[in-house]
């Protein structure tokens, strides 16, 4: 009967698994160091709140107004703490030494911030309350619901805090040019995507490939994107022509109202952050890859000045 199950070795009545390693006598076991564990995720946690912090402090200051001395006293004291803060933890992660001690994070943790001020977010909620003290606006409290929604943060691979990490990050991609697509743009995951092999023998197919962007002040790179998750929200919307969101809604980022310019590819408009990330190698677009650019507004109507402008987006979240 055995002779007839599973090719003569019969059926399995018990398994045992076992750690391959063990198998290999020459094989040495090393111990994790939890404590070194812990260590690197707070730093690489308070690290992301600087970074975050510093791109959003960049955009705020750039779209703001002359301050008066006073304002101006604040901002100055919360850049110089942001700043010192982030060059600290950034040549403490240069200098790691993996088998040094627990200390090598002492000085950037100190510069963060110790005892009450070293809490989660500590950057980005100083910015939030910064922001309010100089413009005069009053904190908005957001009643809890269960609702979710997505959004993508076209150039970035990051999305706007408290959301938590994105759900996949990835490429903006679109069709090659020359070549026709379904006129929208996509937000392909940087991992190997699954495919199907097909013999499609003569058949005319599309393309796709990802996107270039060029912005305003001529930086140029590969186009990434973030699908992120919002919770306690029901929506997230992108207006154009607009650097502020409306009352009593939350602002997940800033940015340039962009498109493909070449013609026979994708020609949806999408809010492209102002500061786009280069984190993932620009391995998805070649010589005949689409670029996005910022659109250039023209109206016969207005005023000179106010004519030929980029325009400006905002994607904000309620």
């Amino acid at each position: 009967m055995v002779k007839k199950i599973n090719n003569g070795r019969g059926a399995p009545l018990k398994i045992e698994l076992v750690d391959v390693s063990t198998l290999n006598p020459d094989y040495t076991a090393y111990f994790k160091n939890y404590a070194m564990n812990g260590l690197l995720n707070d730093a690489v946690n308070k690290f992301d709140d600087l970074r975050i912090a510093l791109k959003e402090f960049r955009d705020w200051e750039d779209r703001s107004p002359i301050w008066d001395e006073q304002r101006q006293k604040w901002i100055n004291v919360y850049q110089k703490a942001l700043k010192e803060a982030n060059l600290a933890m950034s040549q403490a992660i240069s200098d790691l030494d993996a088998s040094g001690g627990l200390d090598q994070f002492d000085e950037a943790f100190k510069k963060y911030g110790e005892n009450e001020e070293n809490i989660p977010h500590r950057y980005m909620l100083e910015l939030i309350k910064l922001k309010h003290k100089c413009e005069n606006k009053p904190f908005i409290w957001f009643p809890y619901t269960a609702a979710v929604s997505h959004y993508v943060h076209w150039g970035s691979v990051n999305c706007s805090l408290p959301s938590p990490e994105p759900l996949f990050v990835g490429y903006a991609a679109t069709s090659s040019t020359g070549f026709g697509n379904g006129g929208n743009i996509e937000c392909l995951t940087s991992g190997k995507p699954e495919l199907e092999q097909k013999d499609l023998g003569s058949t005319v197919v599309s393309t796709i490939n990802g996107l270039k962007y060029q912005l305003p002040d001529e930086r140029s790179g590969q186009a990434l994107c973030a699908m992120c998750k919002l919770e306690n929200a029901t929506t997230a919307i992108t207006i154009a022509g607009r650097e502020e969101c409306p009352e009593e809604q939350k602002l997940e980022y800033v940015g340039y109202l962009m498109t493909s310019r070449d013609a026979g590819t994708g020609s949806s408009l999408v809010c492209f952050d102002r500061y786009p990330d280069d984190s993932i190698p620009s391995k998805q677009a070649a010589d005949s890859t689409a670029s996005l650019t910022p659109v250039w507004m023209i109206c016969d109507d207005c005023d000179e000045d106010e004519n030929k402008k980029f325009v400006s987006c905002v994607v904000c979240s309620r």
